[in-house]
């Protein structure tokens, strides 16, 4: 625990020292969208080999989030965090944050029956319960432009925080062909009643042959006296139903963040979610000294997994080199050449 906890300190520290190149380092881009009938925004970030000459054939992962527009600068540090060198735990990936319009009507799924405190003839969260209609936007037209645009490798991840935590379970139980994996962090699972609680019980297991990642977080809200996930048990209930259906295709992992509340669980949260993903993407490469096959196994266990097919990226590849090539291990140097030939054969 104390390591994991220097680890995320060191991260925070990393997070804030370069806010002013992570604010100005993504592109903002407009798309009409017919099915929404209004312009939207997002965030995109390449990685930092993306337009690299040596790297050009490369494809990768997408990462998919709300609240593009508070949330694009962590995910940007988080990723290339956790991508970084020879150690690397999961690959670089392109990541798209959805700016919010409406927010409320975009990621809850049902109309809201939660009526004001102040008057009880007003309903809370009156412009709700646009989420499937949304969905049908990232679907048909975010998607296709993402793919079109983007060297994309068909391995897709949804994460979101709150309400879009409440959106990205949403799309788990009723789209879930949709995206590889979902990362759901501590979730508003409170909303109309539990909806997503009673879906789950209905639905789950999901009639879905392909692996399905699902990590989910929650937070002690315990103290926030008067917050409307205080005391509630239906995320609990969903965890629950989730948990008693993992299985080869439907990989779950659950966490109780009993330090963090709403607001501060989404950094550790996304960085335990990933790792959870890319569990054995990190591979310890000293072994290829007496097993040469190594890291070629490991990747093999990572798709097996998964069900999506991974290789270790060029760029791994080549800091591995570069590293048996500084302490003077050539044949391991050779052996990876020449994995690198094999997994590669269409770079000159």
């Amino acid at each position: 625990m104390r390591k994991k906890g220097i680890l995320l300190l060191l991260l925070w520290f990393s997070i804030v020292a370069q806010a002013q190149d992570l604010n100005n380092s993504f592109a903002a881009t407009k798309l009409h969208s017919g099915i929404l009938n209004e312009d939207r925004e997002v965030y995109i970030s390449l990685p930092p080999n993306y337009q690299h000459p040596r790297y050009l054939h490369e494809r990768y992962p997408v990462l998919y989030f709300f609240d593009g527009e508070t949330s694009t600068g962590l995910y940007k540090a988080v990723t290339q965090f956790l991508s970084k060198g020879v150690y690397a735990h999961m690959p670089e990936v392109i990541l798209v944050g959805i700016k919010n319009k409406d927010r409320t009507k975009d990621l809850t799924p049902t109309r809201s029956s939660i009526k004001s405190p102040d008057d009880n003839t007003r309903q809370l969260f009156e412009n709700s319960g646009g989420n499937d209609r949304f969905t049908q936007f990232i679907k048909e037209e975010l998607f296709a432009y993402i793919n079109e645009h983007y060297r994309t490798d068909g391995f897709n991840i949804l994460s979101g925080h709150s309400f879009g935590g409440l959106a990205a379970s949403n799309i788990l139980l009723h789209h879930t062909s949709l995206f590889n994996a979902y990362i759901l962090i501590d979730p508003s699972i409170w909303w109309d009643e539990g909806y997503i609680a009673r879906e789950a019980t209905r639905l789950v297991p999901l009639k879905e042959d392909a692996v399905k990642m699902v990590y989910m977080a929650r937070a002690n809200n315990k103290a926030k006296s008067g917050s409307l996930d205080s005391g509630d048990d239906t995320a609990e209930r969903f965890h629950q139903v989730l948990s008693k259906h993992k299985s080869a295709s439907l990989i779950y992992q659950y966490k109780w963040f009993e330090q963090e509340d709403h607001g501060t669980i989404l950094l550790p949260a996304l960085y335990e979610g990933l790792k959870f993903i890319f569990d054995g993407y990190e591979v310890d490469f000293k072994e290829v000294s007496d097993r040469p096959e190594a890291i070629i196994d490991a990747y093999k266990k990572l798709t097996e997994r998964t069900g999506h097919a991974f290789l270790p990226s060029c760029q791994k590849l080549d800091f591995i080199i570069a590293y048996f090539e500084a302490n003077k291990k050539i044949k391991e140097s050779e052996i990876i050449r020449r994995q690198r030939k094999q997994l590669y054969p269409e770079e000159k």
